[in-house]
């Protein structure tokens, strides 16, 4: 003997239009287009985070990537994230440069109004940054949840 069916007939309906909604190849197509995007995000992440040189650039980058992450910013100058950070500007600079070459943030070179100064250099997070920059964040404090490394908020730079 069969179970009697007890589904209201208006649920059964929704759950049937929810299947062909989401059976339809250009769905599929969309959902596999943002799987892809979110396993490319964590891969650069990773890449990233691995390829910052010891505890100073992994605390530069993840002190930059929360700076910027927190809210617009508009655009930055390397010595103005720097000044806000805390981050020393030569570590600052390398987290920034790691940044840009992974579009995160877009960069604008300003030439400087006399020859003997360096061009100004302003930052900007791209549109979509913000995801990648919490994937960094995520990756660079990895360790710590995991309890393989001492917490990255309590490493600080000495001055000599």
């Amino acid at each position: 003997m069969a179970p009697e069916d007890s589904t209201p007939p208006e649920v059964a309906a929704w759950f049937d239009g929810m299947v062909a909604e989401y059976s339809a190849p250009e769905r599929i197509a969309e959902g596999l287009a943002g799987v892809r995007l979110t396993v490319a995000r964590r891969r650069t992440a990773r890449r990233l985070v691995a390829d910052s040189r010891g505890v100073a650039g992994r605390l530069a980058l993840l002190a930059v990537a929360r700076y910027f992450r927190a809210e617009e910013r508009g655009e930055l100058t390397l010595r103005e994230v720097s000044l806000r950070t805390g981050i020393p500007l030569t570590d600052t600079r390398a987290a920034l440069r790691a940044f840009v070459d992974a579009r995160i943030l877009s960069e604008r070179v300003e030439a400087a109004a006399s020859n003997d100064l360096p061009p100004t250099r302003f930052y900007r997070l791209v549109e979509g940054g913000g995801t990648l920059l919490a994937e960094i964040v995520v990756h660079a404090e990895e360790p710590t949840r995991l309890g393989v490394a001492q917490p990255v908020e309590t490493l600080r730079w000495e001055s000599r």
